[in-house]
């Protein structure tokens, strides 16, 4: 008999029943389906350590900003310092962790410096990005370079003049349809607090957008870049400043026009200081985090609709209980609708970790802590996430930690690039019949996970059937109530409680 897993959460297969007991025995026809991942994936995932960055080589040191999976499938990246000219490295990396290159050295004459973002792949397979020093005016650049390493161009030196933006922070630049780039600086313009800018892919046109002001109530110095939203309206987010001083979440235009906050961060128990870039679900919503806030002050999980302007904290991270804590990035939502992101710190360890939660808040958990010195593990894992993760095309989670990690020697840390892969997922075989016309069959997981099993006669309606703690040997699972059903349907998922 065959089986087919469901994404890596969730299993899922269907007994029918004869209807007719015949003696002692009984006819059972055993059928698999591959379902629709409805559930989502708990238990604890296993992290590979792909690269460890080493200040005593040319590969570049603390990775701030997020990765890009370009269209050749392999993983490309920032450092923001030391490499062979001392200002940070472009680098690629394959899943497997084969393949580590260098592309570009920053800090060449009048290049730029310590960048602090990610890349984008442009709609002409270039990568994009931004540095935060460095450049003709020593206040950032726009870059461009292809993904083999040629082709390595400025494409705007920020600081041209007193209304120019400066400092791009941890930036990944967006591009829209017809081609044009936007991303924000943290600081500059008109106002000194900061812009927003577009810019064609040949550097050309660049615009200032808008400069935030202190005293208006609309936030200053964002940290993150904006998100293209359906529409082709442009959110971001502010970490300071706003009617309530906690930052704000604002929209615009492309052509610049439209400037509106659409919420102020910092009221009663709501979250503050947003460092995020935000992602748009597949419901419209807007989702981020915000660093710290919320009910025990240190950062939350919201959600916010650019329609109607209703705002809800999803979740507040409490680190009484050994939860994370200081999430310095946003989200990522995944295929089946889940999101998923990271904390700087917190945890068992205190080292951050990644979790998961769903879009109405509900199954919040921890699926990878980055274990301290003093934890099984911690002779090569990374800490401190400082940006969110991606979801492979594999569908591994893949990321940064800013600092961490070891090499044959001693322990370096300044930081690494791992992938986070799940559990495999609990499996259900070997059904039998039983002469009262009760069903036994197995089930199997790695050991000590906490996983349920739940049944179903139409695929719909689902009720628990059992909770149980798998072991090293596949565990046994008794239906006693399924004689008399035409068909009975069942699944099995990691519970993570």
């Amino acid at each position: 008999m065959k089986m087919f897993g469901i994404g890596w959460g969730e299993t899922r297969c269907r007994f029918n029943f004869g209807r007719k007991m015949i003696a002692h025995t009984s006819r059972i026809v055993v059928l698999f389906a591959a379902l629709t991942l409805v559930g989502q994936t708990y238990g604890q995932w296993t992290e590979q350590v792909l690269e460890t960055f080493n200040s005593e080589s040319n590969s570049g040191v603390s990775p701030y900003g997020p990765l890009t999976q370009a269209k050749d499938g392999a993983l490309y990246g920032l450092t923001s310092f030391f490499g062979a000219n001392g200002s940070g490295t472009l680098f690629k990396i394959n899943c497997d962790g084969s393949g580590f290159t260098i592309l570009h050295s920053f800090g060449s004459y009048s290049d730029g410096e310590n960048p602090q973002g990610g890349l984008l792949q442009g709609a002409d397979g270039a990568l994009y990005g931004t540095t935060f020093y460095g450049g003709n005016n020593s206040v950032g650049t726009v870059f461009k370079i292809n993904p083999d390493g040629s082709g390595y161009i400025t494409l705007h030196n920020f600081g041209v003049d007193s209304t120019d933006g400066s400092y791009p922070g941890n930036v990944v630049l967006v591009q829209d349809r017809v081609g044009a780039l936007y991303g924000t600086t943290s600081h500059g313009g008109v106002n000194g607090y900061g812009t927003i800018f577009k810019i064609n892919p040949d550097g050309g046109n660049y615009t200032v957008l808008h400069s935030f002001a202190a005293d208006d109530g609309y936030g200053i110095s964002p940290d993150a870049g904006v998100i293209l939203g359906s529409g082709g309206i442009l959110y971001g987010a502010t970490p300071q400043a706003g009617t309530n001083g906690g930052g704000t979440v604002y929209q615009i235009n492309p052509d610049g026009s439209g400037y509106t906050i659409i919420h102020t961060f910092g009221a009663n128990e709501d979250g503050k200081v947003p460092y995020c870039a935000l992602v748009q679900g597949n419901d419209g919503a807007l989702y981020g985090t915000t660093t710290g806030g919320g009910v025990y002050l240190d950062g939350t999980v919201f959600r916010l609709s650019p329609l109607d302007k209703s705002y809800r904290t999803l979740y507040s991270f409490n680190p009484y209980v050994g939860d994370l804590e200081g999430p310095q990035a946003g989200l990522v939502q995944a295929a089946s609708g889940v999101l998923y992101g990271t904390c700087y710190s917190g945890g068992d360890s205190g080292c951050g970790g990644v979790f998961t939660i769903n879009t109405n808040g509900s199954g919040y958990f921890i699926l990878y802590g980055f274990p301290g010195e003093d934890f099984p593990g911690a002779n090569s894992a990374g800490i401190a996430p400082h940006a969110a993760v991606i979801v492979g095309q594999d569908g591994a989670l893949y990321g940064t930690t800013l600092s961490g990690g070891t090499l044959p020697g001693g322990i370096y840390d300044n930081g690494t690039v791992f992938r986070l892969a799940p559990p495999t997922p609990p499996q259900l075989s070997l059904p039998a019949v039983f002469p009262d016309g009760s069903l036994r069959f197995s089930l199997t997981a790695p050991a000590n996970q906490n996983c349920r099993v739940d049944v179903s006669t139409n695929l719909v309606s689902w009720t628990a059937l059992t909770n149980i703690l798998s072991a090293t040997n596949a565990v046994q699972i008794l239906d006693a109530f399924s004689h008399g059903s035409g068909q009975r349907f069942y699944r099995a998922s990691y519970t993570g409680q």
